[in-house]
């Protein structure tokens, strides 16, 4: 069975500043993980993760949409998977500020590996405690994110320090 994952939130910077923020390799490093992203549509790169217990995981990617700076899509695909998800960043100009919505579809919560999306590597750059997803167990086909109040603050301010980072 197949999930998404969906998070919005609202960011007190113009568009185009949220939009670099999304598409500028340092600040994914930061934002996200190590990678050599490049904003260009059909270009294949990687998010490099090292895991708690020293294990170095890749994550191989596609720009698959560039519609700066109002959408940007990838696949992402870690090497058990069989298919690739799609992470999908839409922004939205709004009064005072930006939009961002983040959708990441196509995950395979039936797979015995553990699923890792931009909402959980947030996470657990943010926060002591990792966002819990639990795997269906046999006769299930469900997952459940658990997104607490303190996880919101944190992402929020992550996101907010970058933002206005003097780079920007």
């Amino acid at each position: 069975m197949q999930q998404s994952i969906n998070l919005e939130r609202f960011y007190p910077h113009s568009i185009d500043k949220v939009w670099f923020g999304l598409t500028s390799r340092s600040v994914l490093k930061h934002w996200l993980m190590e990678n050599d992203f490049e904003p260009a549509l059909g270009h294949e790169f990687q998010f490099f993760l090292k895991s708690e217990l020293g294990q170095e995981v890749i994550i191989y990617c596609e720009v698959i949409t560039l519609d700066p700076p109002k959408q940007l899509s990838y696949t992402w695909r870690e090497q058990w998977m069989d298919q690739p998800s799609i992470v999908t960043w839409t922004l939205n100009s709004v009064e005072d500020g930006t939009w961002l919505q983040l959708c990441h579809s196509g995950l395979d919560v039936a797979s015995p590996q553990p699923l890792r999306s931009p909402v959980e590597i947030w996470h657990s750059q943010t926060c002591q405690d990792a966002v819990t997803i639990a795997q269906p167990t046999a006769g299930m086909a469900a997952f459940s994110i658990d997104f607490g109040q303190e996880w919101q603050d944190r992402l929020n301010q992550l996101a907010e320090q970058l933002l206005q980072n003097p780079m920007f």
